[in-house]
């Protein structure tokens, strides 16, 4: 097909009708995009099992007898209970945030700036939380700060870099 030299080519090999302004989407904020997906759908996946566990364990609790914690003490029924329902607590928790960031990754796959800004936002939180658990628990999770950097990073070098295209309204 043989395009006039008055027409520019975009970037997929089409021509493009002159004057048009509209920026261009962004091939690495698809692979991005698709990546925090699969990563969040995971991440649901285990939040929606640690709510049911912590569901089953609470409501098993007042029944659970004989059971002993790694150090060999006897953990009692209420404590089976409190430890269930925290660990609700943090599936919960854990649900909204992989949610939050599948939707934010759909929105970054059609490189809208509002996906930029929640994955930044969303990203930065689930990293905070990170470093907190970390120390607190005296042992980091490594994937997760990496996960934690990398999203954030590119969300913040596309919204307010020179990394690509502008990012679509």
């Amino acid at each position: 097909m043989q395009v006039p030299p008055e027409q520019p080519i975009g970037p997929g090999g089409y021509p493009r009708d002159p004057g048009y302004g509209v920026p261009e989407k962004f091939v690495m904020d698809m692979v991005m995009g698709i990546i925090l997906i699969l990563l969040a759908a995971l991440g649901t996946c285990l939040g929606g099992l640690a709510v049911v566990g912590g569901g089953f364990l609470a409501g098993a609790g007042s029944t659970i007898k004989g059971l002993t914690d790694a150090q060999g003490n006897s953990i009692s029924g209420s404590t089976a209970q409190a430890a269930g329902g925290i660990a609700m607590v943090f599936g919960i928790i854990l649900l909204i945030i992989c949610i939050a960031e599948i939707v934010g990754g759909v929105w970054m796959v059609q490189s809208l700036a509002k996906g930029m800004r929640l994955v930044f936002v969303i990203g930065a939180i689930g990293l905070i939380l990170n470093i907190i658990s970390g120390v607190t628990a005296g042992h980091f999770n490594f994937f997760g700060l990496g996960v934690g950097l990398i999203f954030p990073a590119y969300a913040a070098a596309r919204l307010y870099g020179n990394f690509g295209p502008k990012a679509l309204n």
